[in-house]
């Protein structure tokens, strides 16, 4: 259907189609050669293979190795002791546990940008998993990160952890 209309001398044409029926597509039914579906399944023993590869290349902080609890960091920021260093603070004190447990606070002051602070927590975790077989242990950590921390590649936090945890004795 067409439509003409004529506003102060300029004419209009609009066209539009008016069918209210639907196109439907055809959907062919495939079938199945016998034993076919035994293909698309993968070998058990690549996908466990795959899962722990990728696992490993995360290097996520076991659960043992972290504070959780507002009680643990209230009572670190209560009784530990400060060490400053041009990207962050660290508070440490004794847990009386087998393990030294971290806590990271990467907050709004340091970016308002949340992907560059996940950046920052996940360039800590890492620097902190590389060396905990190094770590003494029975200490809790909480390490507050300071602004100038942003866009830092992992190399300087990496050195910069170092050099705290062996300015506070704990490697």
């Amino acid at each position: 259907m067409r439509l003409v209309l004529i506003l102060k001398y300029k004419i209009y044409v609009i066209s539009f189609n008016l069918s209210t029926k639907k196109k439907k597509k055809k959907e062919k039914a495939r079938l199945f050669a016998e034993n076919e579906h035994k293909r698309w399944k993968k070998n058990p023993k690549q996908e466990k293979k795959k899962r722990e590869k990728k696992v490993n290349s995360i290097k996520m902080l076991p659960k043992k190795y972290r504070l959780q609890k507002d009680k643990d960091f209230e009572l670190v920021f209560r009784k530990g002791k400060i060490i400053s260093n041009r990207f962050f603070y660290l508070k440490s004190m004794k847990n009386n546990l087998e393990t030294s447990r971290f806590g990271f606070i990467v907050g709004k002051k340091t970016s308002k940008n949340s992907t560059d602070r996940n950046i920052i927590k996940r360039r800590l975790r890492e620097a902190i998993w590389n060396r905990l077989e190094k770590i003494k242990p029975g200490f809790d950590m909480v390490i507050i990160t300071k602004p100038d921390i942003v866009g830092k590649n992992y190399r300087l936090i990496d050195e910069a952890v170092k050099d705290t945890l062996c300015a506070e004795k704990l490697i």
